[in-house]
């Protein structure tokens, strides 16, 4: 199990970026950030994103991105900055998971979802408080490395393609992206209940149109999410026993669920069971 958490924690948003100029041998005699040279930039924008200076890291990898929006390094770079600018470390998030999964029987994804999505929930071991606290920041951050410019662009392979679409880190990077998207979607339209030891996930009853529409864009966004985790089990040709393979059952069993309460609550989910990225 230690092999295989070692691979996924390298798979991570913050595990670095790939070629992207780590080293800029010219840092006395350069301003950062002045040069329009994308080598430069990247270089430039790497440092500042080390240095957690996020901001610099987001300025420098837009001007790439400016001159070539189809970089998936600037892209992955930008996104990247984007979510640890909000306070959201998805290593951590990943990482504390990760730990959870030594009993595969036990469904672990749905007390880290429930607990964003249910607003008086304290935090737990999964989604530290850290969390919790900057929901709202968080939320806008998420919303905007999921739009159609940034990692999707990854995925779908419609940018350069030196990130390839099935690279493990921007995969699972994504799918958490879209499980906290659901769940801050959810938490904000007020539709989750958890009953006490947190097994399952209820839906209030009456929903309106705009909640159910709420309902479906979730599970639409958890079925995404596990298909990013089923790339990087492929990917990575992890076996049954692996934290993914677990992961991706949570989350699997997460969607059933879904579509179990939701039809108790009159929303049809039934057919929701693929890639909506």
């Amino acid at each position: 199990m230690s092999r295989i958490v070692s691979v996924l924690l390298m798979c991570l948003l913050f595990a670095g970026l790939t070629g992207c100029g780590k080293n800029n041998l010219f840092g006395s005699a350069h301003k950062a950030g002045s040069s329009s040279d994308v080598k430069s930039l990247a270089a430039d924008a790497y440092a500042a994103f080390q240095a957690k200076d996020y901001v610099k890291a987001l300025e420098y990898y837009k001007k790439i991105l400016d001159a070539d929006p189809s970089s998936t390094e600037a892209i992955y770079g930008y996104s990247s900055s984007t979510l640890a600018e909000s306070g959201l470390d998805i290593s951590a998030l990943v990482a504390n998971l990760v730990k959870q999964t030594s009993a595969p029987s036990v469904n672990h994804l749905t007390p880290a979802l429930s607990t964003i999505a249910k607003a008086s929930a304290p935090a737990t071991n999964i989604l530290p408080q850290s969390i919790i606290d900057n929901l709202p920041k968080i939320r806008a951050a998420v919303a905007r490395v999921l739009q159609s410019d940034l990692l999707p662009k990854i995925i779908k392979g419609t940018a350069d393609g030196v990130i390839a679409p099935d690279s493990a880190d921007a995969n699972i990077n994504t799918a958490f992206c879209l499980i906290l998207r659901a769940a801050t979607n959810v938490q904000d339209a007020g539709i989750f209940t958890v009953n006490s030891d947190y097994t399952f996930v209820n839906i209030k009853s009456g929903l309106t149109a705009a909640e159910q529409q709420v309902m479906v864009d979730a599970s639409k966004d958890i079925a995404s999410a596990f298909q990013r985790l089923k790339t990087v089990y492929e990917k990575l040709n992890l076996g049954n026993d692996s934290s993914v393979a677990d992961i991706k059952k949570d989350v699997d069993a997460l969607l059933t669920n879904l579509k179990s309460q939701s039809s108790l609550a009159g929303v049809t989910l039934a057919d929701i069971n693929t890639d909506y990225l």
